[in-house]
């Protein structure tokens, strides 16, 4: 007969013997083990909410969670299920998850990305979001046609999901032939991102000559698409910058620890010199942004 006690055993014995295939990289063991411990539902205190995807989808906000779970196996394909009608996580596997999740941090809280470019970006070059930027890269560079997922922002006109892509894994990204393995109809062939925003921004307005219907939200759809343009010409012109400013300042610690205000200065300085101003893309009344967007405004004046 099984006791509560033997169960906790059991449970006990689960752990440990997770920890042993681990130490010993014992990959036939660990993977078995490891979704008998994390691969389940997860029932959130929402109780609105019921969010069904592996643990490599719970685990996409860390680095080194991600890179042990690829080592021993871990799918990249596997799309999440959300019981609720409208849930926001719904069908999307762990790369896709990882980046819509960074938009649940503290510094994503209380406005819109998309109200301004200028703020996004020097946000997502904050210390604190180093390690999920990071833990994105890797599930980019480990899943199959990721650039399906890349170009469902396109598509959806996902303008902060492109943001970070591009501060995550912007040459790839930004590659020419990042869409060349894509079996797509409506591509026709090899293009660039660039070229499939454009695309995209042709269509629509091919879209409006020829129907009525939905003209408002396609007319938001095209601004948000010519701002993405405006994104990608940032990232060319300033993104080797940028970049190397974040390594710069992920190489310093202890007591030259760079602050998010020093971040915010130099990094507005920079998107400033590409031709983007804090002035066209203002966050009001957002305390948070004060202290830092007042270290933008006095450096750029």
């Amino acid at each position: 007969m099984t006791t509560e006690y033997d169960s906790e055993s059991d449970q006990y014995d689960a752990e440990e013997s997770l920890e042993e295939a681990i130490e010993s990289d014992n990959r036939d063991e660990f993977v078995p083990l490891m979704t008998m411990q994390f691969r389940c539902e997860f029932d959130y205190p929402y109780g609105v909410d019921k969010v069904k995807w592996t643990m490599l989808h719970e685990a996409c906000h860390s680095p080194e969670l991600v890179e042990l779970f690829l080592r021993y196996g871990a799918r990249t394909d596997i799309k999440s299920k959300v019981t609720e009608r409208n849930g926001i996580y719904e069908g999307m596997i762990p790369f896709t998850l990882s980046v819509r999740k960074l938009w649940d941090h503290f510094w994503f809280t209380g406005w819109y990305p998309e109200q301004s470019i200028f703020t996004t970006i020097i946000v997502l070059c904050f210390p604190c979001l180093r390690s999920h930027l990071e833990a994105v890269r890797l599930l980019y560079r480990s899943t199959k046609e990721v650039e399906k997922e890349i170009y469902g922002f396109v598509k959806e006109a996902k303008l902060v999901d492109m943001a970070i892509s591009l501060m995550a894994v912007r040459q790839e990204v930004s590659s020419p032939t990042l869409f060349k393995g894509l079996c797509d109809s409506d591509l026709g062939g090899s293009i660039s991102l660039r070229q499939s925003v454009l695309f995209e921004i042709a269509s629509i307005r091919n879209l409006e000559m020829t129907s009525s219907p939905s003209v408002e939200s396609n007319e938001h759809k095209l601004v948000t698409l010519n701002t993405m343009l405006l994104l990608l010409d940032v990232f060319e012109k300033v993104g080797d910058e940028i970049e190397s400013y974040c390594l710069q300042c992920q190489e310093t610690d202890g007591d030259q620890k760079v602050t998010n205000a020093q971040v915010a200065a130099k990094v507005g300085y920079l998107l400033n010199k590409a031709g983007l101003t804090y002035e066209d893309f203002p966050i009001k009344d957002v305390k948070r942004f004060q202290s830092f967007l007042f270290h933008v405004i006095y450096f750029l004046s």
